[in-house]
């Protein structure tokens, strides 16, 4: 999809794999806790059943490799989410709000 407002392309497979790569690159480098929480269902409205570009089989794909390559101060999930759902958010929130109380009691 494009017009004047929106560029939306479909990341594919390769481009996934090379993504999972570059954070596994970076993740080691973090001085406080890491957590990755992947959404097995979508990653952008475009890529959910309403959506253009929606291939379910790349969530997954991404995950698989994250977890393949995954630093050992790396705290990853996957849920059975689209980034969009409300429990995905939720998930997110409860573990921010953990990370806070740590780094206020630490």
């Amino acid at each position: 999809m494009h017009n004047t407002a929106l560029t939306a392309v479909r990341t594919e497979r390769r481009e996934l794999l090379a993504l999972a790569e570059h954070m596994t690159r970076l993740i080691p480098d973090a001085t406080g806790p890491v957590s990755f929480f992947i959404p097995l269902r979508g990653f952008s409205e475009h890529d959910s059943p309403r959506g253009h570009l929606h291939d379910p089989s790349l969530p997954p794909v991404f995950a698989a490799h994250l977890q393949s390559l995954r630093p050992s101060n790396l705290d990853l999930r996957e849920f059975d989410f689209h980034i969009n759902d409300h429990q995905f958010a939720d998930t997110i929130v409860e573990q921010v709000v953990k990370y806070t109380k740590l780094c206020n009691t630490g």
